[in-house]
């Protein structure tokens, strides 16, 4: 364990936790968090996570916009995807990993490319729901964590693995928090 990998990984636990609050603060602090892990990634020679923070940085601006303005102005609401819609994403995301990984495997010291590429779809696919305020984001983070924590064990990243065990339970809290403001929110339309 070194300080940077201890700073960033407090930075984004604290981010987690503002998301599965549902505040919009989880943004500019996740931007904080990403550039930290970016460059502890790049350091561990785990490219994918690498790609993964630099995207995610970029992402947070456009989540942290989103949440702000939401659509037409107010708020952005919680919402469910459609089976189709989610499900279509999840293959994509099963796309990318097997290429990414394939890509990893042939071209860099990468120490396991295909589990470091799979969390790395698992995120972007839970960044994007997040993005769009929709309650799968959680179902991912919670795969993507899960791997995540393995690969991170193996690659002697202690403080890192922790970091995705406190996350994992903070999508369970995040899920939670997202399920019961989603069924208010559908239950008021419904009265309406």
């Amino acid at each position: 364990m070194n300080t940077l990998e201890l700073i960033a990984n407090i930075v984004g636990i604290v981010a987690g936790l503002l998301a599965a609050w549902n505040s919009i603060h989880n943004w500019w602090v996740g931007m904080i968090g990403c550039a930290l892990m970016a460059l502890m990634f790049f350091q561990s020679h785990l490219y994918a996570d690498t790609t993964l923070h630099v995207f995610m940085f970029v992402t947070n601006i456009f989540g942290w916009y989103y949440w702000l303005k939401g659509r037409n102005g107010g708020d952005a609401p919680i919402r469910k995807s459609s089976l189709l819609y989610f499900g279509g994403s999840l293959i994509a995301a099963i796309v990318v990993a097997a290429l990414y990984g394939w890509g990893l495997e042939a071209d860099t010291n990468d120490s396991l490319p295909f589990e470091d590429a799979t969390v790395l779809a698992l995120s972007l696919l839970a960044q994007f729901l997040l993005i769009g305020r929709r309650i799968e984001t959680w179902y991912c983070s919670l795969l993507g964590d899960t791997i995540g924590i393995v690969l991170f064990v193996s690659a002697g990243l202690y403080v890192t693995a922790g970091h995705s065990v406190i996350l994992w339970g903070s999508s369970f809290i995040g899920f939670f928090r997202w399920r019961a403001e989603l069924r208010r929110n559908e239950h008021l339309a419904s009265t309406a």
